[in-house]
């Protein structure tokens, strides 16, 4: 759940960043983006202060240079909590090996990571991300 949220909000982004038309604007507020059930608004950054407006450069993609990803500092995380009152767990591993991507014409050769989430003891979503 928080990470089908955190997807949607990324992609919202990026597609308002290229004029996909997802950001909307509420009368002298900034640009938001509605959330998929249509209540509230999620506000966008102003343009001087988001990091998503021009390529990626991609000096250095398998390096975790995002101290606030999982694997920054360890190869496996473990973290617990709840989610509506009920136990929740994720585990983030980094996985051997590279993945190649292609993108905009170039190789882009990236980390393997695999996400796993348990709610109430039971396997809620597996993911290969890289």
């Amino acid at each position: 759940m928080i990470r089908k949220l955190g997807t949607l909000i990324g992609l919202a982004v990026v597609a308002g960043a290229i004029g996909v038309g997802l950001a909307a604007t509420t009368p002298g507020k900034q640009p938001c983006i509605k959330p998929e059930n249509g209540k509230g608004c999620l506000p966008i950054a102003p343009a001087d202060k988001r990091v998503d407006l021009e390529t990626p450069s991609f000096s250095s993609p398998t390096k975790v240079t995002n101290r606030l990803h999982p694997t920054a500092a360890v190869d496996s995380v473990l973290m617990l909590g709840r989610v509506a009152r009920l136990p929740f767990r994720t585990e983030v591993t980094l996985l051997p090996g590279t993945k190649v991507i292609k993108w905009k014409g170039k190789r882009v050769r990236t980390l393997v990571s695999q996400y796993a989430a348990f709610l109430d003891g039971r396997i809620h979503e597996v993911a290969i991300d890289w």
